[in-house]
């Protein structure tokens, strides 16, 4: 593990010290399992195709992610607002702001 030792201070296995890497072991094995894949690729047209296919994929996890979020975030707020019934003839606040002259709205 370049960059990294293991404490042998705590006897806890698997825990490291750091020796100034910028990176984790963990995260420097995922860089160079990338950098194997990608020499698979071939042609320039393979690799703008796959990085196509990769994209698209990764947007739509995005967006069903959102999705979800949103649809979670309308939920508790649906839970918190109370509803407000109003019936003909009931006197009500209503707020209608003053315009300045000659100033913008911003």
């Amino acid at each position: 593990m370049d960059g990294y030792r293991q404490d042998q201070n705590n006897g806890v296995p698997g825990s490291y010290q750091r020796s100034g890497r910028a990176f984790s072991p963990d995260a420097e094995r995922h860089t160079w399992k990338l950098l194997l894949e990608s020499d698979a690729v071939t042609t320039v047209d393979e690799f703008v195709a796959e990085r196509q296919q990769t994209m698209r994929e990764v947007y739509s996890v995005v967006h069903e992610h959102l999705q979800r979020a949103a649809e979670r975030q309308k939920k508790n707020y649906d839970v918190r607002v109370k509803q407000t019934q109003f019936e003909e003839g009931d006197w009500v606040w209503y707020c209608y702001p003053r315009r300045y002259t000659q100033k913008s709205p911003k």
